[in-house]
């Protein structure tokens, strides 16, 4: 039986490799914002930096299962860093999209002008001189 991952039979690879991918992705996404921020990337660079990451910790994990005792199944390592460059790289965008809409749906309203509101008086029949409710009953009390 051919071992690619020490103490994992080969037909469980395929299921190691995604989750290493997966795995990779959670690294490979705050390692290339930290990248960016102190490396000044931007645009073409930041996502080199990214693949670069993710092709080396794939790389890294093919390493260790070879100085372990088992063989490197170079498919695999590729289709791992190919997961953690897509899975990082998607979830950054999405990120970004989410945050650009967001900022786009919090812009502050126009101001309009307040409202005139226009005064409204008891019929003219009801007022009377010196009465300083307006005619209105009980209102006068108060």
């Amino acid at each position: 039986m051919d071992i690619i991952i020490p103490g994992v039979p080969a037909e469980y690879a395929a299921i190691i490799y995604t989750i290493v991918g997966l795995i990779s992705a959670a690294l490979v996404g705050p390692l290339t914002a930290l990248a960016k921020k102190w490396g000044r990337t931007s645009g073409v660079q930041t996502v080199t930096v990214s693949l670069a990451l993710s092709a080396l910790i794939a790389v890294g994990f093919a390493a260790w299962s070879a100085a372990q005792g088992g063989r490197v199944d170079w498919l695999g390592v590729i289709v791992s860093a190919l997961i953690a460059f897509a899975k990082s790289n998607g979830d950054y965008l999405s990120r970004r999209n989410a945050t650009k809409s967001g900022t786009e749906l919090a812009q502050p309203l126009p101001l309009l002008a307040a409202p005139v509101v226009p005064e409204i008086l008891p019929p003219a029949e009801l007022i009377q001189p010196g009465d300083r409710a307006g005619g209105i009953p009980g209102l006068d009390q108060l």
